[in-house]
């Protein structure tokens, strides 16, 4: 059969077209929704997590689609994808970044929820970011320091509590203590058995008194509350007195304060008070002026006294 060079153009250009077909699914084949009953999701998440186009998005661990677009919004990443049907995704579901599969691998699982109300198709879920192995990995590696300064720390204090244990006098003292311990006890049940019945009469006594009390205060409930008025009006009656009494007291304490300074005065001053009760020498003179003086008078009272009296003329 001759192969014309017709046949051979067409070939070429089914070949051509073929490969753009492939090309153009290769590029842009992800974001295509080539199932009418796709719709498409958009998910907010803290950071992309690691997830890439076309990776799995999971509803209840079943794959329901596939990650089409990731793109940054705000201070957040926008995650677009399509999902078989979302007549049981709710408003209150809860989207995870999760790991894929131990050897790497990222998905998106999506948690329906319970309120029985679906999400419109443009709604945004907002989901959450768990840290994965590599992050738990990091976060173990810088609370390490911390960790074994915490083993050496617990390793000290076994240390102290082996040497501790191993004192045989403190073993001792803490059976000794043990043991007076059980005695004390011993003994404090042997007393309530021994006094059983006077406590309980005791008791019963105590009883009785709160009783009598009790019935005491009732029946003389008016004649109480006549004493508290009686002693509340005494305490008005009282309050002038008082009043005057601070007064006198404060009187008094003035008057204090001018003795005070009144004899403060006399100490250390000049006057006559001062010389004559602390200058020695000037008791001295007055002493002997006084003698001189009784003696003045003792003579005139015995001898009397001789007066010449001259009128008009000097002598």
């Amino acid at each position: 059969m001759k192969i014309t060079r017709a046949t051979e153009i067409k070939v070429g250009i089914l070949l051509f077209i073929s490969f753009l077909v492939l090309i153009f699914i290769i590029l842009f084949g992800n974001t295509l929704n080539l199932a009418g009953s796709k719709t498409e999701v958009n998910f907010l998440f803290p950071n992309s997590g690691g997830l890439k186009i076309s990776d799995p998005i999971f509803v209840n661990g079943v794959k329901r689609g596939n990650i089409a677009k990731i793109e940054n919004y705000h201070d957040s990443v926008l995650i677009k994808g399509f999902i078989e049907g979302i007549s049981d995704i709710y408003t209150d579901a809860k989207p995870q970044i999760m790991i894929l599969e131990i050897t790497g691998g990222k998905k998106i699982e999506v948690y329906p929820g319970t309120s029985h109300r679906p999400i419109n198709a443009n709604q945004i879920i907002k989901g959450e970011t768990p840290p994965d192995l590599a992050e738990l990995i990091a976060i173990f590696g810088n609370a390490s320091q911390g960790i074994t300064e915490t083993i050496i720390k617990l390793e000290t204090t076994l240390d102290g509590l082996n040497e501790l244990f191993g004192d045989t006098l403190f073993l001792t003292n803490m059976k000794n203590i043990a043991t007076n311990a059980n005695t004390a006890v011993a003994d404090l049940s042997e007393v309530m058995h021994e006094n059983k019945s006077s406590l309980s009469f005791a008791l019963k006594d105590l009883k009785t008194i709160t009783t009598d009390l009790k019935s005491i205060i009732s029946d003389n409930k008016e004649q109480l509350n006549s004493i508290i008025q009686n002693v509340s009006l005494l305490s008005e009656d009282v309050k002038p007195l008082v009043i005057k009494a601070d007064s006198l007291i404060s009187n008094l304490q003035k008057m204090t304060d001018e003795m005070n300074k009144v004899i403060y005065q006399v100490e250390n001053g000049d006057g006559f008070i001062s010389k004559l009760i602390y200058d020695k020498n000037f008791t001295d003179k007055v002493n002997g002026s006084l003698s001189s003086l009784d003696s003045l008078v003792n003579l005139i009272r015995k001898n009397g006294v001789n007066v010449n009296v001259r009128l008009g003329t000097r002598p």
